[in-house]
């Protein structure tokens, strides 16, 4: 026993003996733990029966309590931290706060000021300030870092309080999970809490949203897959790969999305897939004749995505009996249907399909020019309808989306249309919308340039806080600048999109970053940006400091000004996807070598993306789309260089061109 212990039980038994009690220090030394005052205790009701008294065991007991307390308010007893020889212990139940060893914090009044460091904050805690940053109303148990969400080596740095409080590190160093602030980021463990005057909740896990997607471009990677291998991407096969995927009958989910030389025979292997349940046939081109009647095959299926036939170049397209009908008999089972590309049908082939097929949850019209408003009214009545994509649709007016908006069954809606009151009022109108995506039109004029967009951004700013069940958004950064200001909104996620016509990108300098989070509201956004860059930059080294936007009147942005844009995001973190357009593949130049004639060596170095990467910490999906170049020579060693970024930084990547 140290000398410290024998003085410390010395005076407490002649206290308990001699009934002299030293100089009430409680409140000084509750200020210096910083542990709240829980006042007196509640009274007790007396004992029923008989009650034996013995003074010497009461005043025994009495004093070995005392000695608790003290030894506990002392420091002697540990209630949290380390303590050399001592492992550290949560903290008690009755407390309402707890810090980690190391952190920086203040009892000021009514609340807690943090400067660095962890605390861990429980129902009926005070307020934590930290950098203009605000956590309170705690309903459960909430775990606040100072500044962002920490970092692998700061949470090992606490391993032993953490586990004393019976934290999972797993789940403290989940980026994902974190919630930031201007100030400080919080993980909400159970029940609820407020930042910043938004309501946050603690995140249920989803078996879908986790699970892992394996990737595969080769007949070796399909080798190569793990028996638990339950969704798989396929980029650049072709028709014959699906032979070798046939064999792994664990596949469940199945993106085979702009998949090559496909053929009904192709198809029909994918009927040794006894638990497939997704299967994504978009953007798929055909070896021969378009036939999907092989689907029948797929008993397991519940959810199908692929194209309207192309028959302006195909002339054997038998509509009828390789397409409509193998799609009766899916609906017929109950399978959902998403129609991806449908520019193709008029009004009469769109009415057959529909009529037809009654399971078609997702339709895209994207640059359809042979639709009128009427059309719309058909597509307004069909029941099972969730998702309209309408851009670039050369026949909708206002009227035809007055038949949507009075049918009122959309969920998500995608739409250029010139935005002026009238077709304000029509969104204003569809109650059930959760998703929206505007662009500005392609062309207004014979320039070909939108020469105004400010009227439209102001009326996109006057509609979305009437659409009250938005929660979803998608619009350029440009509409987002010319609101005025943007009122908040509580959405759940933000797309940022890049346009072509005024050069504006998704961020551009740190006030762009500022309006995003207050239009964004919830500080559990998410948000995806979408950026237009050039492929040049993105392969040599960026000695210039400059990151190449495609773009009109918008040439070249500082690097810094756009990396001090993405942090003023508070951090980056909420940022969840990336989508890039590579672009200026024509004038594209290295060693004086046009790119055809690049080695794998310059298509695999990507610094330009990797730096980018880096500082969207919280990304799970990157998504890089362009033109064809050549398929061998340009189109693979990309995808190569892609796939690699990908894989260093943890990402899903998705590809088309």
């Amino acid at each position: 026993m140290t000398k410290l212990e024998d003085k410390f039980w010395d005076a407490a038994i002649k206290e308990a003996v001699t009934g002299k009690q030293p100089p009430n220090q409680a409140d000084q030394i509750l200020l210096r733990l910083e542990i709240p005052d829980l006042g007196p205790p509640k009274p007790e009701a007396a004992p029923k029966g008989r009650v034996i008294r013995l003074r010497l065991f009461v005043e025994v007991a009495v004093a070995a309590a005392a000695l608790v307390a003290i030894g506990i308010l002392t420091g002697l007893i540990p209630i949290g931290g380390t303590e050399a020889g001592n492992e550290p212990t949560p903290a008690p139940e009755g407390q309402h706060f707890a810090s980690a060893p190391g952190t920086k914090f203040e009892r000021i009044d009514d609340r807690i000021e943090l400067m660095d460091g962890w605390l861990l904050v429980t129902t009926g805690a005070p307020e934590v300030h930290c950098e203009g940053s605000v956590l309170n109303k705690v309903d459960g148990r909430v775990l606040a870092h100072a500044g962002g969400a920490p970092s692998d080596e700061q949470a090992e740095a606490a391993a032993s309080w953490l586990k004393a409080n019976n934290l999972e590190m797993g789940m403290i160093k989940d980026a994902k999970r974190w919630i930031q602030a201007a100030g400080m980021a919080a993980l909400v463990l159970a029940g609820s809490a407020y930042l910043d005057g938004q309501r946050i909740e603690a995140q249920e896990d989803t078996g879908t949203a986790e699970a892992k997607w394996h990737v595969v471009r080769t007949v070796m990677d399909i080798d190569r897959l793990p028996d638990d291998a339950k969704y798989v991407q396929g980029t650049y096969l072709k028709g014959p790969h699906l032979e070798f995927l046939a064999t792994h009958k664990q596949i469940e989910r199945l993106d085979i999305r702009g998949i090559r030389d496909l053929s009904a025979e192709n198809l029909s292997v994918l009927k040794e897939l006894p638990a497939l349940t997704y299967l994504d046939l978009r953007d798929a081109s055909w070896s021969g004749r378009i036939q999907y009647a092989s689907l029948g095959g797929l008993k397991s299926l519940t959810e199908l995505k692929l194209d309207y036939p192309d028959t302006a170049s195909s002339e054997e397209v038998d509509l009828w009996g390789t397409y409509i009908q193998p799609l009766r008999a899916m609906a017929e089972r109950k399978v959902q249907v998403t129609i991806g590309s449908a520019d193709e049908p008029d009004g009469t082939a769109l009415g057959e399909l529909l009529a037809n097929v009654g399971t078609i949850v997702s339709l895209d019209l994207f640059g359809n020019g042979k639709l009128t408003d009427a059309d719309f009214k058909q597509v307004a009545n069909y029941p099972a309808l969730k998702e309209l994509g309408a851009r670039d649709v050369k026949g909708l007016t206002e009227l035809g989306l007055a038949y949507l908006a009075e049918a009122n069954k959309l969920e998500k809606l995608a739409l250029d249309l010139r935005l002026g009151e009238a077709i304000g009022y029509q969104l204003q109108k569809m109650t059930r919308l959760v998703a929206f995506e505007y662009t500005f039109p392609a062309s207004t004029g014979p320039s070909g340039l939108y020469t105004s967009t400010k009227p439209t951004a102001e009326t996109l700013g006057q509609c979305l806080p009437k659409m009250t069940g938005l929660r979803h958004l998608s619009v350029p950064m440009l509409a987002i600048v010319e609101m005025d200001w943007p009122e908040r909104l509580e959405l759940e996620t933000l797309e940022i999109l890049g346009d072509s016509y005024s050069g504006r990108q998704g961020l551009h300098d740190p006030t762009d970053a500022q309006r995003i989070r207050v239009l964004s509201g919830s500080a559990r956004c998410a948000l995806h940006v979408r950026l237009d860059l050039r492929i040049e930059p993105l392969v040599r080294d960026a000695e210039t400091g400059l990151i190449d936007f495609e773009g009109i009147g918008h040439g070249k942005t500082d690097a810094d000004d756009f990396v001090a844009a993405v942090k003023a995001l508070k951090p980056s973190d909420r940022a969840k996807s990336l989508d890039i357009r590579l672009t200026g593949f024509g004038g594209a130049r290295l060693d004086g070598r046009e790119i055809r004639s690049w080695t794998p060596d310059q298509f695999a170095k990507l610094p330009g993306l990797d730096s980018l990467l880096d500082h969207f910490t919280g990304l799970t999906t990157l998504r890089v789309g362009w033109n064809s170049q050549s398929a061998d020579k340009v189109d693979a060693p990309l995808a190569e260089a892609l796939r690699a970024s990908a894989e260093k930084h943890k990402l899903k990547l998705e590809t088309s061109h």
